[in-house]
């Protein structure tokens, strides 16, 4: 008589488990309900820290400067070009 195979069905089951928990994750994932959170979620890497206080980026660095980011007097090229001349 042959001897049954405990492991085999472990891992059967463990298998089909596995792959409901997947099928529920995913139905939750595209659920509509969580679309508001999902959207707000997707946009906040590109919030700036001052952008929730309503700030007018005065404190911040970088390229969220806007027009403050070229030097006075034209762009860098520009007055470069300018300085060779004067020489």
């Amino acid at each position: 008589m042959a001897e049954f195979n405990w492991s085999g069905l472990l891992g059967s089951i463990t298998t089909v488990v596995a792959f409901v928990a997947f099928l529920a994750i995913v139905a939750w994932a595209y659920s509509g309900r969580r679309k508001s959170a999902f959207d707000a979620a997707a946009n906040e890497p590109f919030a700036l820290p001052d952008d929730a206080a309503g700030g007018d980026n005065s404190g911040a660095a970088g390229p969220s400067q806007g027009a403050r980011c070229a030097p006075p007097g034209g762009s860098a090229a520009a007055q470069a070009a300018s300085v060779g001349a004067h020489q």
